[in-house]
């Protein structure tokens, strides 16, 4: 049996600069890989 388990991590500059646009777009781009795990780097103020 094969399973498969998708990981992002990444480092979002600045938590998204407060830009909501800005944090939409990286959700829809994370969204498109169907991760069942996703690791963020250096979140301060989130």
């Amino acid at each position: 049996m094969n399973k498969k388990i998708t990981v992002v991590c990444w480092n979002f500059e600045r938590n998204g600069k407060s830009d909501p646009e800005l944090r939409r777009q990286a959700h829809e781009l994370v969204a498109q890989y169907n991760p069942q795990l996703v690791l963020r780097q250096e979140m301060p103020g989130a």
